[in-house]
């Protein structure tokens, strides 16, 4: 009995066999047909994914001919785990998190130290990555990471860590922007909406997000000789700010009022407690599943482009996971290998799933990465093997585009993806009836809209109107994102129908001239 339970330990320690299982759960995901299966890419293509991967590094030829000469069936895995234990690595991926953390180094400007030294910002996102890249060398937890970072106080040059809770002293404050950052950063949930109402398609209220925002209300920062400070006070509170809204909202808006510090899965600080070490001790107990469950889906996403859930930072009631035991396998997993983004790293790169072709690679090809290209419409996942109506429009309809199951109503469902990238998506939706303002923008906000409109002559008459900006419902790791929907009324003697083309600006934009070109050639079938 104790060799077998030696055994099935050391199965469950070995990354290769975790590995498997990963693929096993990939391998049941509705509509997944295992049997038209890719084959895992050769030698050269692996060896060039995992050096860009792992640390962002071009392959000599004579290491791509070593490589492929070698008959080692380990070589492989004995690669990851060279690589992973290079010093090259610790810099990349502490440069990509310090990226999602902070955003465009150049863009930070930190609003409550106006007379601070030029170039303090910079400094303070280096120190960061620095001392980050210093703990990824030594594979300490994630768990421990994150708590040094949220107790961090001092000076820039004591406790570099300190830049992370420093950066929030900007935009619309140090409590606010910091409720946003660390759930988004840490936790992948996108609190944005319950700030001024309760999120409309969530369970997240406005005390949840006014609750994370109080803990760093006693939090102080400015300059020491210099140099970045941060310390905290012994008291003070927070006040819930009072909301209206003209368009009486089927969702609670903030009322005011005084608000404790308190966890989003559970938990207060008291009123005498170090409300930022309370903080840091709700954020990395064993029993918040979803810190390291937010870790593995962001780390996922670099790996394959697509998250398990799409975006990293959405987990949200309706944005599914591609596959809940996928997910759940690797969480487990971290947790019970000491929240290891090494050990991570090796049983993701095991996976046949990451060893197989992208789409670009072989665009015939079925793989994870082809199906996660397929569903993932920014945000939006849709279900595998759906079977399209026919359409009550004829259009012509760029070959690039695919056609998906419907959502929200709609008749009809495109997936459009980026031609620069095409990890990056719209969606092209047909819908019977007129458009309003309301309909125009649907659930999304926008920071300062621009909006227009403009006639089309085409096979019936056609009204074009654009709304454009900043999009608070869509971020990106350095900040809002840049969202344009274009929304079509086709009139016809006998009916009516609404195209939207909806998406990052950057996609809308790419494919503008088509979609009025498909605008002109609408037609009733």
């Amino acid at each position: 009995m104790a060799i077998l339970l030696a055994l099935i330990l050391a199965q469950a320690d070995d990354p290769a066999a975790v590995a498997e299982r990963l693929d096993a759960a990939i391998r049941s995901i509705p509509g997944y047909n295992a049997k038209a299966e890719a084959k895992p890419i050769g030698d050269e293509a692996f060896l060039r994914r995992i050096y860009r991967d792992l640390v962002d590094s071009p392959v000599q030829d004579s290491d791509v001919q070593a490589f492929v000469g070698d008959a080692d069936p380990m070589k492989r895995a004995k690669l990851i785990d060279s690589l992973v234990a290079d010093i090259r690595f610790d810099a990349f991926w502490a440069r990509r998190f310090t990226r999602v953390f902070f955003g465009d180094p150049d863009g930070l400007r930190l609003s409550e130290l106006l007379d601070k030294p030029a170039g303090t910002e910079k400094l303070m996102i280096a120190r960061y990555e620095e001392w980050l890249a210093g703990r990824f060398r030594k594979d300490l937890p994630w768990t421990s990471i994150v708590s040094d970072t949220l107790r961090a106080r001092g000076t820039l040059e004591g406790d570099p860590s300190l830049g992370y809770l420093v950066s929030f002293y900007r935009g619309d404050g140090a409590p606010t922007e910091f409720a946003q950052g660390v759930a988004r950063h840490f936790l992948g949930i996108n609190l944005y909406c319950a700030k001024c109402h309760d999120h409309p398609f969530d369970k997240w209220t406005t005390d949840d997000f006014y609750g994370m925002a109080a803990f760093v209300v006693r939090q102080r920062t400015g300059l020491l000789n210099g140099s970045v400070m941060l310390r905290y006070a012994d008291e003070g509170s927070l006040m819930k700010p009072t909301k209206g809204s003209k368009w009486d909202p089927p969702v609670h808006m903030s009322s005011g009022g005084s608000i404790a510090p308190r966890f989003l899965f559970g938990g207060e600080a008291g009123k005498f407690d170090d409300q930022m070490n309370v903080l840091s001790g709700f954020m990395t107990q064993r029993a918040n599943s979803q810190l390291p469950r937010a870790l593995v889906n962001r780390v996922w996403g670099w790996l394959f482009g697509v998250g398990i859930v799409h975006p990293a930072d959405d987990f949200n009631l309706k944005n599914k996971a591609i596959s809940s035991a996928l997910l759940e396998m690797l969480t487990r997993d971290t947790i019970d290998h000491q929240y290891s983004l090494k050990r991570l790293l090796r049983v993701i790169c095991l996976t046949q799933a990451y060893q197989m072709p992208t789409p670009e690679e072989e665009p015939g090809a079925l793989s994870l990465r082809h199906v996660l290209r397929a569903r993932v419409a920014r945000g939006s996942q849709i279900p595998l093997g759906a079977s399209p109506a026919r359409l009550p429009l004829a259009f012509d309809v760029p070959a690039a585009w695919t056609r998906m199951g419907t959502k929200h109503g709609a008749k009809a469902l495109y997936v459009v993806p980026g031609k620069a990238d095409a990890v990056w998506s719209a969606e092209l939706t047909l819908f019977e009836g007129k458009m309003d303002k309301t309909f125009l923008q649907g659930i999304r906000q926008f920071v300062v809209p621009r909006t227009k409109s403009e006639t089309l002559e085409g096979k019936t008459k056609v009204t074009l109107g654009e709304l454009s900006g900043s999009c608070t419902c869509v971020r990106g790791s350095d900040g809002l994102s840049e969202f344009t929907t274009l929304a079509a009324l086709l009139e016809f003697p006998t009916a009516a129908y609404t195209i939207r083309l909806e998406g990052p600006s950057a996609v809308v934009n790419e494919w503008r001239d088509e979609f009025i070109a498909l605008l002109k050639s609408a037609d009733l079938r």
